[in-house]
């Protein structure tokens, strides 16, 4: 039930209330002032607080800012005759959710009462989100020594102050999440919601209902209408992970959200506005998609406004030693293991390892290392069997010494595979990268570095 305060020095008014809503979902209690509307505020939490701007004692404005200081959840609509719309627009200015003129209709007056619930639903969300974002932020800060991470940061810390759209890829378990957040806490947003959604995980029936929200009754089982998750996201970021995963006609549908900034529920009429900044991520070549028509070129125009390639953890294993660090600390403090350190064997062994898991499969290492260890410190036999064994595999496979030069025999071997992918892909350096298992960026890079004709 919602519990509902009217405060009126017209008995009548109050009359009404307690008539035309004690029969709905609500709790009506009433106050013939100010000052004893006060005194309830304090004692008892009211999801709405409806007032009348001129009363003897307290006035509206003296209320609402009382209730703002006292019950900050609480959303006030205030009550004004015809003609002084004036003072109840500085009271939505002051903190008021609206403003009802007299003398009004029920109908009325029933639609922004559940619009002031629906912006107190909205206002929860978005600080349960903010304070679960800002938790796992402080846990996960992006930390590395490699130079590919070092100017990953520089990088950050130019384009997150700006409203551009960012899109993210890199491998799975790269961390795009990891950086999505970044981006978000070091922009003028950091206040405000970061709303993460994962495109592959929502089935594709219940995608659109979940990012645009619907209206009751739009389908079968819609018996309330309920905000999307871009509404939720209103001043913050949103994050959409593996975005080459949406279906065709919601990219359409997301061209006009982010073209427009507004957009209509499922089953509505309505446009409402959205201000986000959107962060998309991908482990998919959407170039590629796009060529195949799976993918709107315009789309992708308008998220790809800032790119940012992550590294695989195997080029840049500077970086293991102290990301493996972190996560020691982290999940000795969660377990309660007390362990004392980790021996310089267990992080030989892990820069050993290429990890096609990446951060992710280090992370997974290294818990589930602190948590099966029996002794006080992590040794390399404290790291699971099977990635041992492959470790171990590796490094004791025989490798015939090459006549020439080490350098020399490598950039050999090198500018065979590439030339032998460029065949195999007809030239299409992109799908050529794809063969070889790197980024364009990084076979550019290389075809450079060799002077390989392109």
């Amino acid at each position: 039930m919602i519990k509902l305060l009217v405060v009126d020095d017209e008995e009548s008014i109050l009359d009404f209330f307690s008539v035309a809503f004690s029969k709905d979902q609500y709790i009506v209690d009433v106050a013939l002032d100010g000052e004893l509307a006060m005194d309830m505020v304090q004692k008892s939490f009211y999801d709405v607080v409806v007032t009348d701007l001129t009363m003897p004692k307290m006035n509206g404005l003296d209320l609402l800012s009382h209730i703002k200081k006292e019950s900050a959840d609480s959303q006030v609509v205030m009550m004004t005759a015809y003609g002084s719309t004036e003072t109840a627009v500085k009271a939505m200015k002051l903190g008021a959710f609206d403003y009802i003129t007299k003398p009004f209709e029920i109908d009325e007056v029933r639609k922004i009462l559940s619009n002031a619930i629906e912006h107190r639903e909205l206002k929860r969300r978005n600080d349960a989100y903010h304070q679960l974002s800002i938790r796992q932020y402080e846990k996960r800060k992006m930390i590395g020594e490699s130079e590919q991470t070092k100017s990953l940061i520089e990088m950050l810390e130019k384009i997150s102050p700006g409203e551009s759209s960012v899109l993210i890829t890199g491998e799975s378990g790269t961390g795009k999440e990891l950086v999505a957040r970044e981006i978000h806490y070091r922009s003028d947003r950091a206040q405000q919601p970061f709303v993460p959604i994962n495109c592959a995980a929502i089935p594709e029936n219940l995608i659109e209902a979940e990012l645009f929200g619907y209206e009751k009754g739009a389908f079968t089982g819609a018996d309330q209408k309920k905000m999307g998750l871009f509404e939720s996201a209103h001043r913050g970021s949103i994050f959409l992970d593996e975005i080459g995963e949406l279906p065709l006609h919601l990219q359409s549908k997301l061209l006009r959200v982010l073209a427009e900034r507004s957009l209509t529920r499922v089953g509505g009429r309505q446009n409402i506005s959205v201000d986000v900044r959107l962060i998309s991520a991908t482990n998919q070549n959407l170039e590629k998609l796009v060529d195949q028509k799976q993918f709107r070129q315009d789309l992708f125009y308008r998220i790809n406004v800032i790119h940012l390639e992550l590294s695989p953890l195997r080029e840049r294993k500077e970086d293991i030693p102290t990301l493996a660090t972190h996560f020691y600390q982290q999940y000795n403090r969660k377990y309660r293991k007390d362990l004392e350190g980790m021996d310089q064997s267990f992080l030989e062994s892990l820069c050993k390892y290429s990890f096609p898991g990446n951060v992710r499969e280090l992370e997974n290492i290294v818990e589930q290392a602190v948590v099966l260890e029996t002794g006080k410190r992590l040794t390399d036999q404290s790291i699971p069997v099977k990635v041992r064994d492959k470790i171990s595999s590796g490094s004791q496979s025989k490798v015939s010494v090459p006549r020439g030069s080490l350098d020399q025999t490598l950039e050999s071997v090198e500018r065979k595979a590439i030339a032998q992918a460029l065949h195999d892909a007809k030239g299409n350096k992109t799908k050529a990268a794809d063969l070889l298992k790197i980024s364009f960026r990084s076979l550019r890079y290389r075809l450079e570095k060799l002077g390989i004709d392109d």
